[in-house]
């Protein structure tokens, strides 16, 4: 696999095709299951046709983006969806509540307040989309002079070519849209709603399409939620996206919250260190062919030795450890508007450590898992990294 190679002078040579014979074996013994799941045949790294100057420019556009401290304004406009996902983080308690008028004018304050020269913002919610203002607030963003627009979406309205059209004119550069299954059944039953997965389809259809007319937007990008329904399959998921012309996909944990915190989420439930080696085999075919896949809420002691032994390989998967300084705007039609840092939220409330995290070279780093997700499942599957 490419990203093994030894040197800077090898990753330069551009004309080179890489062959690399390493294998990894990755052995996962759950003894609660009493259950040897062994990992290594599909990881021979036969992606030896890969093309070395693929890589190189995927691997510095990564590694830049770990280098250069940047600030991203996240506007959350409230909790108001069109969509009830199983597992979803908001409660559905506020659907429907948002005044409209005084959620466009708060945002409108935050972006003036937070915006600096080169700052990114990004739009979600709830679903952003289902505020009729949010082409006034890109096009607003995009006065002001933010250097990236970005939005979080379910995809839903954006089936409709004239309101995708609508946002990119209005300035967005960068959409992302939350997928998570490559299955009709399971995307319609998860999200409550049928015909979901066919919708969502055509946005990203749309998206490749304005892409292909705009110089101004990016590719459309896919957040997943890896679950209990998907975590086998997620090689084919990343494959069939993969066609439509996605380019860039986020795997994040599941996090037992609000919605994604009843009886009812439960039955997608899965331990990270269950999904781990599905993820990896993912990740490996999709890197071979040139595409941007990463995990993110995954504390990095769910890896293989083998990952550790290589930082710009970890630095590729471990998403959470970036230079990026978040600033979030949250707003609530009950508390108002609240402003802080995502990443000290995540690290001093968010999440939990065990007592062996101490030990582990990531420690410094590391901000745990899920303390949601510890109170159900425990802490006993994750081990210091001591190498």
């Amino acid at each position: 696999m490419e990203f093994f190679l030894q040197n800077k002078q090898q990753r330069e040579d551009k004309k080179r095709k890489v062959s690399c014979p390493h294998i990894i074996n990755v052995t996962f013994i759950q003894l609660r299951h009493v259950r040897l799941l062994l990992f290594s045949s599909f990881i021979t790294f036969a992606f030896g046709f890969v093309n070395h100057l693929k890589y190189n420019e995927i691997y510095y556009v990564f590694e830049k983006e770990h280098i250069v401290k940047e600030k991203r304004v996240e506007i959350n406009l409230g909790r108001l969806c069109n969509l009830e996902c199983e597992f979803c983080m908001s409660s559905s308690t506020h659907k429907g509540r948002d005044n409209r008028l005084e959620c466009l004018d708060n945002a409108m304050k935050e972006l003036r307040e937070l915006y600096s020269p080169g700052a990114h913002v990004n739009f979600l919610g709830g679903e952003p989309t289902a505020h009729r203002e949010i082409t006034q607030l890109i096009d607003a963003a995009q006065k002001l002079g933010y250097k990236h627009i970005s939005l979080c979406t379910n995809g839903i309205l954006s089936a409709d070519m004239n309101r995708a059209r609508e946002l990119v004119d209005a300035g967005l550069t960068r959409v992302t849209l939350s997928v998570h299954s490559h299955s009709p059944l399971v995307e319609d039953k998860l999200t409550h709603r049928k015909g979901a997965f066919h919708l969502k389809e055509q946005a990203i259809r749309n998206y490749v399409a304005l892409h292909q007319e705009y110089s101004t937007i990016n590719p459309p990008a896919l957040n997943t939620v890896v679950h209990k329904k998907n975590y086998k399959h997620l090689r084919e998921f990343l494959r069939y996206f993969y066609k439509l012309g996605v380019r860039e996909f986020r795997l994040n944990a599941l996090r037992p919250e609000g919605r994604g915190g009843s009886q009812g989420a439960r039955a997608y439930f899965v331990r990270y260190t269950t999904a781990a080696p599905h993820m990896l085999a993912a990740v490996l075919e999709s890197w071979a062919e040139g595409v941007r896949v990463s995990c993110g809420g995954f504390p990095p002691c769910i890896w293989p030795p083998q990952v550790h032994m290589r930082d710009d390989v970890l630095s590729r998967l471990w998403a959470d450890h970036t230079e990026v300084s978040r600033v979030v705007s949250e707003y609530s039609p009950i508390l108002g508007t609240e402003r802080f840092s995502w990443d000290e939220m995540r690290s001093q409330r968010l999440k939990t450590k065990m007592p062996d995290c101490p030990k582990c070279r990531y420690n410094a780093k590391c901000e745990g898992v899920w303390v949601s997700y510890a109170s159900i499942h425990g802490l006993k599957e994750f081990v210091p990294v001591v190498l």
